[in-house]
């Protein structure tokens, strides 16, 4: 199978320089992200332990806390699995950076084993050196023959990304998104979606080269290109060198009054979900009603009589943090006449300042938020069995918590009784 029918489905047989420009490469994602040809990002199959100490250290990885090898494949903008390369190992000489640095190396004598040089000469053959690759932070400093878009991080000493720096990610997590929902696909197989038993080791790279040839013969093309794609692209671009006007104006006034439901009905347009997600994507509505259900109650809405049109949500607390006092977000969303097409909004987090491709998921958890406090519906609950699986899952937070309370104390009673 992997001689005669992978090679039909997978591969530089099976893919053409020609062919992968004209008819593997969306006309919105080219319109986004010119010159870029296909995806790249490093996927992992957690295997057992070796008995070889030295094979054992090699293929732990700290990142995940586990014993894994990784795979790297690159997808086309289609969906489409172009191929995909490994099995490597996962330790420190082995990250993302690393990886692609030796397939996009051409130089020879850098090479101990042929099979890295031929998977070198092998995208060399295909992609030509103007073309570029879409990957992840993790291969921000990469240095190789093509050049790559990957998401921008924060820079020291700011807490966001700039209105362009935060479009640009957008353009680039949109269009990554497809190789994400490719490696859950492929996951999906149980000879890779679990434990792999050392003895497979060695024919882990022919099998997860026959699930992409199956994937891409038998399966529906994980990126759309249609009339809406398009559409959104366009207007993705329309708005992509706007300056975010919510942040100097509504966000840096005071004055704000605290209201209820009936104050902010009528400032709200009306709209549904389904536009929320043609707005801002499936996931992003995913994660919204995630925060939903995390700690809604807490919420404040506000209102300005300078702003009759905009509406301030505080209290949005963040995903990423953990402690006792965590971080929280505050919104502004300025709405429009025509449902969600020409709204503005501003949010305190990362990406807040985005004018294109959507809101961040702070904002679009208020907009679905403020639908249904308009209709005075109860928010629905999407993932109360993710709540009831851990039901009966014991939390010793509330003993800790208390055990240090009580040694601060003591302490403090020891330290004022010495002073005396």
């Amino acid at each position: 199978m992997s001689e005669v029918c992978v090679p039909l489905y997978i591969g530089s047989q099976a893919f053409q320089r020609h062919d992968i420009i004209h008819n593997h490469s969306p006309e919105w994602v080219k319109m986004l992200l010119p010159n870029a040809v296909a995806m790249i990002d490093s996927t992992y199959v957690y295997v057992q332990k070796s008995w070889n100490f030295n094979n054992q250290k090699k293929s732990y990885c700290q990142h995940k806390a586990d014993n894994l090898v990784k795979m790297m494949p690159i997808m086309l903008l289609d969906g489409k699995w172009f191929d995909i390369y490994g099995p490597y190992f996962s330790d420190g000489y082995n990250k993302d950076e690393l990886i692609w640095n030796t397939l996009s190396d051409d130089k020879v004598e850098d090479y101990e084993k042929k099979d890295l040089f031929a998977h070198s000469q092998q995208l060399h053959a295909i992609f030509s050196k103007n073309y570029m690759f879409i990957g992840d932070r993790g291969f921000a400093r990469c240095k190789g023959k093509w050049s790559l878009f990957t998401p921008d991080s924060i820079c020291k000493g700011e807490t966001q990304l700039s209105t362009v720096k935060a479009n640009q990610t957008r353009c680039i997590t949109r269009v990554r998104n497809a190789i994400e929902r490719g490696f859950g696909r492929l996951k999906q197989w149980n000879v890779i979606g679990s434990v792999v038993n050392t003895d497979f080791i060695p024919v882990i790279g022919s099998i997860m080269r026959i699930l992409c040839a199956v994937d891409n013969a038998y399966f529906s093309n994980l990126v759309l290109d249609n009339n809406d794609t398009l559409e959104h692209a366009q207007y993705t671009i329309r708005n992509i060198q706007l300056e975010n006007e919510v942040v100097h104006m509504e966000a840096n006034t005071t004055g704000w009054k605290k209201a209820n439901t009936s104050d902010i009905s009528s400032i709200i347009t009306s709209y549904d979900e389904n536009d929320v997600k043609q707005c801002n994507g499936e996931y992003s509505v995913r994660i919204a009603h995630a925060y939903l259900g995390h700690i809604q109650q807490e919420w404040s809405t506000y209102i300005h009589p300078d702003f009759p049109s905009t509406v301030k949500i505080k209290n949005i607390i963040s995903r990423y943090k953990t402690t006792d006092n965590p971080k929280q977000h505050t919104v502004w969303i300025r709405f429009g006449h025509n449902k969600l097409d020409d709204i503005a909004s501003y949010c305190t987090c990362k990406s807040g300042l985005r004018t294109a491709g959507g809101t961040c998921s702070h904002v679009t958890a208020a907009l679905i938020a403020l639908i249904h406090w308009k209709n005075n519906k109860k928010i629905p609950s999407f993932y109360t069995t993710a709540s009831a699986l851990f039901f009966n899952v014991l939390d010793c937070t509330t003993y800790k918590k208390s055990k240090m309370k009580q040694a601060s104390e003591e302490y403090y009673g020891a330290s004022s009784d010495t002073e005396s």
